[in-house]
């Protein structure tokens, strides 16, 4: 519908879909595609580490703060220290009570995404 430049070489196409998250003086943005085949990511925007919980044929993600804490995905649900984690809009909550708070991040297309904050921003590489 419309041209849409990214750098030359790139590893993403202009249109492939991104999460990406800016705060404070850092921005990262995970392809969709790393969570074909997991439904876990365990990374870190700057120094702040985050757990991403998506759904690639869904093209849903939702960033939670971790602390020390490192995830995965079974029976349908994250697992953290003390067991199974449940997803809210605002929290993921820990079987003990823990609550560990939404980061904002947004769903966009690489080339929006690299068109702003083009070298400023890392390209998350699993």
């Amino acid at each position: 519908m419309f041209p849409a430049a990214t750098n030359a070489d790139s590893p993403l196409q202009p249109k492939d879909y991104v999460y990406g998250i800016r705060r404070f003086a850092a921005a990262r943005a995970w392809p969709l595609a790393a969570f074909k085949g997991r439904r876990v990511i365990n990374d870190a925007i700057g120094e702040l580490p985050v757990v991403l919980i998506g759904d690639a044929a869904a093209r849903t993600v939702r960033a939670y703060e971790r602390g020390t804490a490192a995830f995965t995905w079974r029976d349908g649900k994250p697992h953290g220290p003390g067991g199974a984690w449940t997803i809210t809009e605002a929290a993921l909550l820990g079987p003990a009570g823990e609550r560990l708070p939404r980061v904002a991040g947004r769903l966009s297309y690489w080339f929006a995404w690299d068109g702003y904050h083009g070298l400023r921003s890392e390209l998350y590489k699993p």
